[in-house]
């Protein structure tokens, strides 16, 4: 089912490609956009302002809840499988950015009152990406939890995994950072430009720079 209207209020569920029921009243504007959900028992719950944004699920009972306030322009947004999650709080300006959630039981997760622009998120293989509060994340971010393909060891077993990626409140990501899987950034740090995140730092207030991150500060 392909919805393209400028001005809609509703929420509602798709089960077999049909609007089985309007759950309650919620205003948001579309404009250019987008939506397209395939399966059956999906939830998309929109409070937002969006515009040229796309917005497209394979799969069943997946959910997306975006907050008011927030206006996401220029977007993309692809779900592939089953009981997915992506929750964007409010009053936060999101342009040219890209989510991805992919395999079942996967989330991305983001706060309030933030701002970014041409960032990548994905998610995959059950994992969380977890976004707090009053983010600023400049251009070209790339924040992944997984890989997108196995690496496996000498007897078959696989030795890369996705792993959650959490960045707390108030964190500043300069441009062209990469947040890999596995990563923790904690409240009020700052990630330096170019920089990639590639493990757990268990302090607030740093800064992180270099191949791979180093606290400098």
């Amino acid at each position: 089912m392909l919805l393209k209207y400028k001005h809609i209020i509703l929420t509602y569920i798709l089960s077999d490609g049909k609007i089985q029921k309007l759950l309650r009243r919620l205003m948001f504007s579309i404009n250019g956009t987008q939506i397209s959900a395939n399966c059956q028992n999906n939830n998309i719950h929109l409070r937002c302002h969006m515009k040229n944004t796309k917005l497209k699920i394979c799969g069943k009972y997946n959910n997306v809840f975006i907050d008011e306030g927030t206006v996401l322009n220029g977007c993309k947004i692809e779900i592939k499988g089953n009981n997915n999650n992506l929750h964007i709080g409010r009053n936060n300006t999101i342009r040219d950015c890209s989510f991805g959630i992919i395999d079942n039981r996967s989330s991305i997760i983001i706060g309030n009152n933030g701002s970014t622009g041409e960032t990548e998120f994905v998610s995959m293989e059950g994992n969380m990406v977890f976004i707090g509060d009053n983010f600023m994340f400049a251009k070209g971010i790339r924040i992944r939890n997984g890989d997108s393909h196995s690496i496996l060891n000498n007897l078959g077993e696989r030795i890369n995994a996705a792993k959650d990626v959490f960045i707390g409140k108030n964190v500043w990501l300069a441009s062209n950072c990469i947040i890999l899987k596995g990563s923790r950034i904690l409240d009020n740090s700052i990630v330096a430009a170019g920089a990639v995140v590639t493990k757990s730092f268990d302090q607030g207030n740093i800064i992180l720079s270099g191949c791979p991150a180093q606290i400098k500060k």
